[in-house]
C-alpha cells in the first residue's frame, strides 16, 4: 500500500536523474567538445609531425629517400681522376676507350725541384686484353731547370710518352698491379715524370757557356783568354765531352 504523505515511505522521492547527479550540475552532451572543422586544403592546420605521418604513409617515404640529400656520398676534392675503375671494360676483352683525365704534381706526391707545383694532363687509351689493360698515351706537365753551360733558367711544357700493361694476375715483370678493378695510373705517371724530365738541359744549342778561364759568360761578354793547351791523347775524350753539350 503506498505510503501516505506523513508515514515517510516514497515521500519526496527524487527523479532518478536527481538521483544519479547528486545535485552535481552536468554539462549538456558534446558541450565540451570542439565543433567539427572544415579540413584545410594541402594539409593547412596540421602539426608538422601529423603532415610528416599522413604524408610517409602516402608513400612519402620513398620520396624522401630519393629526394633527401642525407646518405648520399658525394666525391670531395680529396678523389683523384688517375683512378679509373674498368670493371664493367674488363668483362669485354677488345674493347678500347680513351680517356683525358686531370691531376696535379702536389696530387702525385713528386717533391722534386724540377717539377714545380701546377697541373697535369694525362691522355691515355685503355685497351682491354684477355689477361690484362694495356694503358699508352702522353703526359703532359711544366718543368724548371739551369742550363748546364751558363746556368741561366730553362724549362716550359713537355710531353711524355707511355706504354704500360696492368694485371690482375701479374705475369709480366714490369706490369702495374690491377686491383680491385681499378687502374691507379699514379705510379706509371709518377715514374714517367721523373724519368724523363731533363736533368742536364741546356739553354740553346749554340750556348758558349763560361769561360773557363776567366768565367765571363762567352754568350753576352767577348773573352780574348786564350784556350788550355791540351795533350793530344785526351783529345778522343774531349770530343765525347763535347758532343755531350
Amino acid at each position: 500500500m503506498p505510503g501516505s504523505p506523513g508515514d515517510g515511505r516514497g515521500r519526496d522521492r527524487c527523479p532518478p536523474q536527481a538521483q544519479r547527479d547528486r545535485g552535481l550540475h552536468r554539462p549538456a552532451p558534446r558541450e565540451l567538445r570542439d565543433r567539427a572543422r572544415q579540413a584545410e586544403p594541402h594539409g593547412r592546420g596540421r602539426s608538422e609531425p601529423a603532415r610528416a605521418r599522413t604524408q610517409a604513409g602516402r608513400g612519402g617515404r620513398c620520396r624522401t629517400r630519393r629526394g633527401s640529400q642525407q646518405g648520399l656520398l658525394r666525391p670531395g676534392p680529396w678523389v683523384n681522376s688517375l683512378i679509373l675503375n674498368v670493371a664493367e671494360l674488363l668483362r669485354k676483352p677488345g674493347t678500347e676507350r680513351a680517356f683525358q683525365l686531370e691531376s696535379t704534381i702536389e696530387a702525385l706526391g713528386i717533391s722534386e725541384d724540377r717539377l714545380p707545383p701546377g697541373a697535369v694532363e694525362v691522355n691515355i687509351r685503355l685497351d682491354v686484353l684477355s689477361d690484362g689493360v694495356v694503358v699508352a698515351g702522353t703526359v703532359h706537365a711544366t718543368w724548371k731547370g739551369e742550363c748546364r753551360r751558363c746556368l741561366s733558367p730553362v724549362g716550359g711544357p713537355f710531353e711524355v710518352p707511355v706504354q704500360e700493361i696492368y694485371q690482375a694476375k701479374v705475369t709480366n715483370p714490369e706490369a702495374f698491379p690491377l686491383e680491385h678493378d681499378q687502374l691507379d695510373l699514379r705510379p706509371m705517371v709518377r715514374e714517367a715524370l721523373l724519368l724523363d724530365t731533363p736533368v742536364a738541359p741546356i739553354c740553346r744549342e749554340d750556348c758558349a757557356g763560361f769561360c773557363p778561364v776567366c768565367g765571363a759568360d762567352r754568350n753576352s761578354t767577348p773573352c780574348t783568354c786564350v784556350a788550355e793547351v791540351r795533350d793530344e791523347r785526351w783529345s778522343a775524350l774531349d770530343a765525347l765531352r763535347d758532343e755531350s753539350r
